[in-house]
């Protein structure tokens, strides 16, 4: 059963909606009109962060959670992009490290935001970044990591239709400095895309240790296809993904 699209929002719980907006400002998210809890990309509308007002939440889960442990944006200057949301109180929580992905060195760092909302800073250098390159300091979001035994590679692969790009094991290095994993934990990456021209991304973490459950923040993804179904919940990671007709 196909499941395949373009990711659409990511859904942000937030103690204050004013200072959550002001702060993805920096990221280049505008309200929508008549909407001001729904931001978007002036380049791609179809981006949307969804920020819904709490006065309770976790902290922002460690890497043996399962759910949406980050979100990760692209930009062309990693030092700037911390320095520029560092300035609107972002606390820097790992990196930078550098290492390849493929062919394509990549430098990566994770910030903290508003809420404890951890947030992904990845410089890539490829063509493939280079149409946005001078308009903007961030592009859309990228990857999604997402804490996972297992079992739910299936639950992407067959229920949602999605494909395994890669499933690399790490063992050290930097993604370990990134993560702050334990040395003793031995993990799997796996990389998931649907196989479309505008391809969403999400990446699992799949760790040989128990994952403990949180109620992160951020619990909610979702994205287009043709099906109109909404709701689909995946019992493997908590997260219910609200599918929308194109």
């Amino acid at each position: 059963m196909s499941r395949t699209g373009t990711l659409l929002d990511v859904h942000l719980a937030a103690r204050d909606p004013d200072r959550s907006r002001a702060f993805y400002a920096a990221l280049g998210y505008r309200p929508l009109a008549g909407a001001p809890n729904t931001l978007a990309l002036e380049r791609r509308p179809d981006c949307r962060l969804i920020i819904t007002p709490t006065t309770s939440g976790d902290p922002a889960p460690d890497f043996l959670s399962r759910g949406v442990l980050a979100i990760d944006f692209y930009t062309h200057d990693l030092d700037q992009a911390i320095a520029t949301l560092t300035a609107q109180g972002a606390a820097l929580w790992s990196g930078p490290v550098a290492y390849h992905f493929g062919a394509k060195p990549v430098r990566h760092a994770m910030v903290l935001g508003p809420d404890g909302e951890r947030l992904g800073l990845m410089q890539i250098e490829s063509p493939a970044f280079a149409t946005w390159r001078g308009e903007t300091l961030f592009s859309e979001p990228g990857l999604c990591p997402i804490g996972a035994p297992p079992e739910a590679i299936d639950f992407y692969t067959g229920q949602l239709g999605w494909r395994v790009v890669s499933d690399t094991p790490v063992s050290s290095g930097p993604m370990r400095q990134l993560t702050k994993l334990p040395d003793d934990v031995a993990i799997r990456i796996v990389l998931l895309d649907t196989g479309g021209p505008s391809q969403p991304r999400l990446e699992l973490i799949v760790p040989d240790a128990p994952l403990s459950v949180t109620k992160p923040l951020r619990g909610f993804l979702g994205f287009h296809d043709g099906s109109g179904q909404a709701g689909l919940y995946d019992p493997y990671t908590g997260i219910t993904y609200s599918i929308q007709q194109q």
